[in-house]
């Protein structure tokens, strides 16, 4: 006898795994519109800064720059940002910033280097340029001030080991906070000069009344001591391209697992067909035909999960292979240095469209 209907639990099961493969696909197209989003975002940003940085707004350029570097971390972005700080006097910011640019072009390919058109000679030169302007101010507590007194420039917390040594520092107007527990913080304002060097002896505050506690009987604030910031340089830890790169290869490796695995799953119902069905008369069980259906279900899905896996690990390829590549030179339109490669995935049509230059 013929049993032409479809079991619950074949229909179960083929459910499940059009569930899970709808998610698949569903996080990660998410992930490349976000992604694709930042990059929009990041473009805007670098036309915009500079586009201020050519006009003499270096106040609004730089900063502008700097974000579009955060969210999408380019060799041609960093250059641009350093030269952006240095004309707008920020020395010693300036020469970290060449010498990031200098630390991702050291370990670029040939090819890449040649693609960043003299940048990194010019870099060395700015640098070279800029160092011995940098200012260097020495900051020093008095040797009575308590173990955990901190010192704040700034934004930037400084603990005990970074007192009493010549720091580079932008030249200007500097605010200084030196702050211990039970002690009243003490503000210390100065201007350096561009080349100056200088040392200051710091205050520390005298004792709160009462232990601890302010007039108003309430503990005194404490600043807890952070460690120092360690500088990483742009380009070191994974940007919007790299992080697209890990999620499409996440996404290619589980694509492939899937594929593998349901290959394996229709393989296994061979031999459940082939017991319960006559080949000859094409009459099955229902066992036998439970089996067709869910080894022809899981055929289906072992193709998509290859094709799904396999465009993955193509994107993930593409975009760590073009990671590092710089842009054209910039025109004077304040258009960015760089045309950035677009990716899209249309699942629809089973393709991986690439667009740009590499």
């Amino acid at each position: 006898m013929v049993h032409r209907r479809d079991s619950v639990h074949g229909r179960c099961f083929r459910q499940r795994m059009a569930g899970a493969l709808l998610a698949l696909l569903t996080v990660g197209v998410a992930v490349f519109d976000a992604d694709a989003q930042e990059l929009a975002v990041a473009e805007a940003l670098f036309g915009r800064g500079l586009e201020d940085m050519l006009a003499g707004r270096y106040e609004t350029g730089c900063p502008a720059l700097e974000e579009s570097l955060r969210l999408d971390p380019r060799p041609g972005t960093l250059f641009t940002l350093a030269e952006c700080e240095g004309k707008r006097g920020r020395l010693a910011t300036a020469v970290t910033r060449y010498e990031d640019y200098l630390s991702v072009y050291s370990r670029m390919t040939p090819d890449q280097q040649s693609k960043q058109r003299g940048r990194g000679e010019l870099a060395a030169e700015r640098k070279a340029e800029l160092a011995p302007q940098v200012p260097r101010l020495t900051l020093v507590v008095p040797p009575d001030a308590p173990s955990d007194v901190t010192v704040k420039r700034g934004a930037v917390v400084l603990a005990r080991p970074s007192l009493g040594i010549a720091l580079p520092v932008d030249p200007g107007e500097h605010v200084i906070v030196t702050e211990a527990p039970g002690r009243a913080p003490v503000t210390t304002s100065f201007t350096i000069a561009a080349g100056e060097v200088k040392s200051i002896t710091l205050e520390v505050g005298r004792p709160l009344a009462g232990g601890g506690l302010d007039r108003g009987g309430e503990p005194a604030p404490r600043l807890s001591a952070a460690a120092p910031a360690e500088r990483v340089a742009p380009g070191d830890g994974p940007g919007g391209r790299r992080v697209a790169a890990y999620v499409a290869g996440g996404v290619g490796v589980a694509g492939l697992a899937l594929g593998s695995v349901a290959g394996g799953l229709a393989l296994g119902q061979k031999g459940t067909v082939e017991d319960q069905c006559n080949p000859e008369s094409l009459v099955c069980t229902q066992e036998g035909k439970d089996a067709v259906d869910t080894g022809q279900t899981l055929g289906l899905v072992s193709t998509i999960g290859f094709g799904v896996g396999l465009s993955g690990v193509v994107l993930a390829v593409i975009l760590l292979a073009t990671e590092g590549d710089s842009p054209p030179p910039a025109t004077g339109s304040g258009r960015p240095m760089f045309a950035r490669p677009r990716v899209a995935i249309m699942p629809d049509r089973g393709a991986i469209l690439v667009e740009g230059s590499f």
